[in-house]
C-alpha cells in the first residue's frame, strides 16, 4: 500500500462451488472495501493480503490453495448440516483484477470503487477423500 513500490494491481479471488447435485454457489473472501467500521482496518487489509500476496503465484503456493479448499470444504460441510445438506463436488478459484493507473495518468477520488475486472480461474480442487501428504490434486 505504501512506498517505495505499491501495487499497481487490484485484485480479488472467489471461489466458485459446485455441487454434487449440479446446484452451484459462491464463496468470497472478506474484502476490505466491503467490510465496514474497525473490521476493515483490523482485519480487512489482512485479507487483501493473503489474498493478493499469499495466494500468487499459483504454480508456487499449491500447497496453500489445497488449505484454503479443506477450510473452504470443512465450512461448506458445517452449513450445509443445517440446510440442504448438498456435497460438495468442486471448487473453482476465480482472481479478479485490473490495473491501478499511475496517479498523474488518472486521478481517482477516495473511496471511489473499480467497477471493471478482468478474471481468469486460477485454480481447482475436487474433494479426492485423501490426506494432504498423499494429494494428488489439481
Amino acid at each position: 500500500m505504501f512506498a517505495p513500490n505499491p501495487s499497481q494491481v487490484n485484485s480479488y479471488v472467489d471461489a466458485v462451488i459446485t455441487f454434487t447435485d449440479g446446484s452451484v454457489e459462491r464463496w468470497t473472501f472478506p474484502r476490505a472495501s466491503q467490510i465496514s467500521g474497525t473490521d476493515r482496518f483490523t482485519s480487512g487489509e489482512r485479507f487483501r493480503k493473503y489474498s493478493q500476496e499469499g495466494l500468487l503465484p499459483v504454480n508456487e503456493k499449491r500447497d496453500v490453495w489445497w488449505d484454503l479448499s479443506l477450510f473452504i470444504e470443512k465450512d461448506v460441510k458445517k452449513l450445509e448440516a443445517l440446510g440442504k445438506n448438498r456435497s460438495l463436488a468442486k471448487l473453482e478459484y476465480f482472481r479478479y483484477y485490473n490495473q491501478i493507473p499511475h496517479p498523474t495518468k488518472k486521478f481517482i477520488r477516495h473511496g471511489d470503487l473499480s467497477r471493471e475486472f478482468d478474471s481468469e480461474m486460477v485454480y481447482q480442487y475436487v474433494p479426492k477423500g485423501v490426506r494432504r501428504d498423499n494429494k494428488s490434486n489439481s
